[in-house]
């Protein structure tokens, strides 16, 4: 699955302003919210495959703060009564997260 986010990267568009991205918290917690609603949706997609997420250039930012999102909300799910995602790794492929180095 492919998915463009946050809104205003690469093919997505807001309707206005209001609906931009703007932290990457912001952004993390717009993505849970995205994959919460494919498990509720379809509990069986997530109960037998390991998850995975990957990202290139500027995704060296988004990556891990969407995977410590998960891990966090997991470790809440209990409490939360969210669905555990079965995160199993992430990948970054020419990482653009230092930009002076």
């Amino acid at each position: 699955m492919f998915i463009d986010n946050p809104i205003g990267a690469g093919y997505s568009f807001a309707a206005s302003e209001d609906e931009m991205v703007t932290t990457e918290t912001e952004m993390a917690t717009n993505l849970y919210n995205m994959l919460q609603s494919l498990a509720t949706q379809y509990p069986h997609w997530f109960q037998k495959r390991q998850f995975y997420i990957f990202g290139e250039s500027y995704g060296g930012h988004y990556v891990p703060v969407i995977a410590y999102k998960i891990l966090t909300e997991n470790g809440r799910a209990w409490i939360t009564g969210n669905a555990k995602i079965p995160l199993e790794g992430i990948g970054i492929g020419d990482g653009w997260s230092d930009p002076y180095n």
